[in-house]
């Protein structure tokens, strides 16, 4: 689970670096050197930079909940005996696989996301 957040944050930071548009320690030029087309254009970013926390902060959020689901349900797993051990035991692979599933769904979201972005859209075939 801690590999996946952090695939999913290299993720999110090559995202960010596609939407702020320009490489680690390039030159930003002075407010008095940019047109106002540049201007409105960093308006632009700085506003899809704020939905993008927001996002980060939610996916935070959906992750610290899903580790809880988690935790809880090993709890309940190494308190059981017998029968129960065994459902409680597939209860946990049962949420294991769910949680897998809906991280490759977002990974899968988040690529067609970054297509878009970087090429105006996949090509037609």
């Amino acid at each position: 689970m801690r590999r996946m957040s952090l695939i999913l944050m290299a993720l999110l930071l090559g995202l960010l670096a596609i939407v702020v548009g320009r490489a680690p320690g390039a030159p930003v030029l002075a407010a008095s050197q940019q047109t106002p087309s540049t201007q409105s254009g960093q308006q632009a970013q700085r506003s899809d930079m704020a939905e993008m926390m927001t996002h980060h902060q939610h996916m935070m959020a959906d992750l610290k909940a899903s580790d809880a689901r988690i935790d809880e349900l090993v709890a309940a797993m190494n308190r059981a005996t017998g029968d129960a051990r065994v459902e409680a035991i597939a209860q946990v692979v049962n949420e294991l696989v769910r949680q897998e599933k809906a991280l490759h769904e977002h990974m899968g979201m988040m690529g067609r996301h970054m297509m878009m972005g970087a090429g105006g859209g996949m090509p037609a075939r």
